[in-house]
């Protein structure tokens, strides 16, 4: 079934490019990349993690449309040229690749690779977006289609954790990387329920979306969307809103405290180890040393704080040791703990850090902050001419900060560029209007 989806999204993109771009923005938020309840013995498929000839689906696809947009591309002579956050992307990618090469890091091959495909997917994701989704303004129909699919699973999400209490008892339910997408999904319903629009359908949906922090409990999600809805809010002068959201949030917690109490102390116990300590909050402690590892190679090294060490970079533990065993845990295999070199950190910051210096970090996170505050600015400026893009660039802009804090997994990477496309899109029609 699963390489059936693989030949249809061909199939599809050579009948219809703009189609098959919309199949696979469909496909990757139909599939998760994780399991809900992760068990040794348990095969789980998925386009994320089933492979042909050693590639997984999602790549396969991925290549075959960015190859199919850059052969449309050059038979129209035509160029697409990005936002200065895309060009800033695109620039950090080149120099962190010409810095790994020199710095020999290609001897480690597969880190190498993996650290490319985080520039990679973002360029993928963007290309269809601002290339193929502005056709026929298909690129309208991917909020309102990300929010029925996002919400659903959460429905069955609420229906498994149902069935599973029968049984055993349950703390809580792991969810894809997708579900960091709740950024984009909450400030739209915001959006829905503000502008009086399916006013009993986006309260629902507000309810239903916020009880998904509850049910999968993560320290980041918890924050990002905080973060999410106050920026926004504040963003579309409608901060008067933020305590009815409250009332939401509360209404969510008690809908999944009637359902399981155990849920509820397992996400007190989160929020309580947020801040890194040896004993109770290992892994945000784990993030601590990374952290203080890389600004220290940072702060001590001109090349690392200028550019980076590139594509294929390590850092290790000298300046700051991890105080627990790493061994046979899930923190980092285990041949980078016997050799003190680790790849790949846990947060898009560190990785920045890390490949592209101290400098290209304020680059990226600079020229992120300067598309939110365009956008920002153009709300109020564009918004009687055109409210429905007005509020689009600003849902985006506002949940690109929260988001590339922890757009660690190719799903959200591709998303990252999805959105950034959406944006380009909505602006590039308001323009012409």
């Amino acid at each position: 079934m699963v390489y059936g989806i693989l030949l249809f999204g061909i199939g599809l993109s050579v009948r219809s490019l703009h189609q098959g771009a919309l199949f696979f923005i469909t496909i990757l938020l139909l599939f998760d990349d994780f399991p809900f309840k992760p068990q040794e013995n348990l095969q789980f498929y998925s386009i994320y993690t089933v492979t042909f000839f050693g590639q997984t689906l999602t790549k396969i696809l991925s290549i075959w449309l960015f190859g199919m947009v850059i052969y449309q591309a050059i038979k129209d002579r035509k160029v697409i040229v990005g936002n200065l956050f895309s060009k800033v992307f695109i620039g950090l990618m080149i120099l962190s690749t010409i810095v790994g090469v020199a710095s020999l890091n290609y001897q480690y091959k597969l880190s190498f690779i993996n650290d490319f495909r985080f520039f990679f997917n973002y360029i993928v994701g963007f290309g269809l977006a601002a290339y193929l989704l502005i056709h026929k303004s298909y690129f309208k129909i991917v909020f309102p289609l990300m929010t029925i699919i996002f919400l659903s699973k959460i429905i069955v999400l609420i229906g498994t954790s149902i069935v599973l209490l029968n049984g055993e008892e349950l703390y809580t339910l792991k969810t894809g990387t997708g579900s960091y997408l709740i950024i984009f999904i909450v400030c739209y319903l915001i959006h829905l329920f503000t502008e009086k629009k399916y006013f009993f359908y986006s309260s629902a949906g507000l309810v239903l979306a916020l009880s998904l922090l509850v049910l999968s409990a993560s320290r980041g999600r918890m924050v990002i969307t905080a973060l999410a809805i106050v920026l926004y809010l504040i963003a579309i002068r409608k901060a008067k809103y933020l305590p009815l959201i409250a009332v939401f949030a509360g209404v969510a917690i008690l809908g999944i405290a009637y359902l399981n109490p155990t849920f509820i102390d397992y996400t007190i116990w989160k929020l309580s180890s947020f801040i890194p300590q040896k004993g109770s909050a290992q892994s945000a402690y784990v993030r601590f040393v990374e952290m203080s590892n890389i600004l220290h190679k940072n702060f001590t090294e001109l090349k690392s704080f200028l550019v980076g060490d590139g594509l294929g970079s390590y850092w290790n533990s000298k300046y700051e040791e991890y105080p627990f065993e790493l061994m046979n845990t899930s923190s980092y295999p285990d041949d980078w703990i016997l050799r003190d070199k680790f790849f790949k950190p846990h947060g898009i910051i560190q990785f920045l850090l890390l490949k592209s210096g101290f400098i290209g970090t304020l680059m990226f996170y600079g020229s992120l902050i300067f598309l939110m505050i365009k956008n920002f600015m153009q709300y109020g400026k564009n918004q009687i001419l055109n409210k429905e893009s007005s509020s689009f660039v600003t849902i985006i802009g506002i949940g690109l900060i929260p988001f590339y804090l922890i757009a660690f997994s190719a799903k959200l990477q591709l998303f990252g560029g999805i959105m950034v496309g959406i944006s380009f899109c909505y602006n590039k029609i308001r323009n012409v209007e």
